[in-house]
């Protein structure tokens, strides 16, 4: 995860010049069992709405970890936020919120569309504000389970 979410900044990134993506992401993260370009979509979504609804001077940061059962992609920035409750509606088809709607243009396909995505592999995504302002969304993707048979006679 960490090497093609690396890869998908970097992207990001020379595509929207401007903009200051800090990752963190440790060495050594579990393997998952996902779709890569579903996985792709979804961080760049992701990526793209933190651009959309955050001033050009904050820092987009990306930060994934895991646990043992799963891998966490979480991406934070220090935009317009959102409150609570329209945190629980903003992966619903066609929902914007109307600080959203004047801010910048969307139809509310795209977190619909990722929601899919990442609940086809088995994961979860989230969106909520952050206490010092601005909007974390993240997914998480369960971890690969080890197959002890392999090398067994």
């Amino acid at each position: 995860m960490t090497r093609l979410v690396r890869r998908i900044v970097d992207a990001e990134a020379q595509r929207l010049p401007d903009r200051r993506f800090l990752v963190s992401a440790p060495a050594g993260l579990p393997l998952i069992e996902a779709e890569t370009t579903y996985v792709e979509q979804v961080v760049r979504n992701f990526l793209t709405n933190a651009a959309k609804y955050s001033q050009p001077s904050e820092p987009i940061e990306i930060v994934v970890d895991a646990t043992d059962d799963r891998v966490s992609v979480r991406v934070l920035d220090r935009g317009m936020g959102i409150d609570e409750g329209a945190a629980e509606k903003a992966f619903q088809l066609f929902y914007r919120t109307p600080e959203a709607t004047r801010a910048a243009a969307g139809a509310g396909i795209g977190l619909f569309v990722c929601r899919q995505l990442v609940e086809a592999m088995g994961g979860r995504t989230w969106m909520q504000p952050r206490d010092a302002g601005g909007t974390e969304v993240g997914f998480w993707l369960p971890v690969a389970p080890i197959d002890d048979d392999i090398g067994d006679d």
